[in-house]
């Protein structure tokens, strides 16, 4: 969530895998391939203002290669159109390993909400 949460398009964009197959699923909005989920983290995603808190993680390796992370989730965010808003649910995340740079990237990222809440909601 670094990349998120300082606005860094680079390191947001070394996160992922740069192909058809990524895949990224918040709750019911599903973005799929590279292309199509680079426009949405740079002209949505990175233009709100996040705090992200991602504990109690799991990582279970698949092979040398690949592995499966769970985690609990905790998200603020504060934008123009939305106001203020909390989020909170169970990350699951598949991430393989670049061989050209070493980097372990995100194949597939799923969030599954529990629970969210506005400032209209207090």
């Amino acid at each position: 969530y670094v990349g998120i949460d300082d606005s860094n398009v680079k390191v947001l964009e070394s996160s992922f895998v740069h192909s058809d197959e990524v895949v990224v699923k918040l709750d019911k909005h599903i973005t799929k391939g590279w292309e199509n989920l680079k426009q949405f983290l740079v002209e949505g995603v990175v233009q709100i203002q996040t705090t992200h808190q991602v504990p109690n993680f799991r990582v279970a390796f698949d092979n040398r290669d690949s592995a499966k992370l769970t985690a609990n989730l905790l998200a603020y965010h504060l934008s123009e159109e939305k106001g203020f808003y909390t989020v909170a649910g169970v990350l699951e995340v598949v991430v393989v390993l670049d061989e050209a740079d070493g980097l372990w990237k995100i194949l597939e990222f799923t969030l599954k909400e529990k629970w969210g809440r506005t400032e209209k909601d207090v």
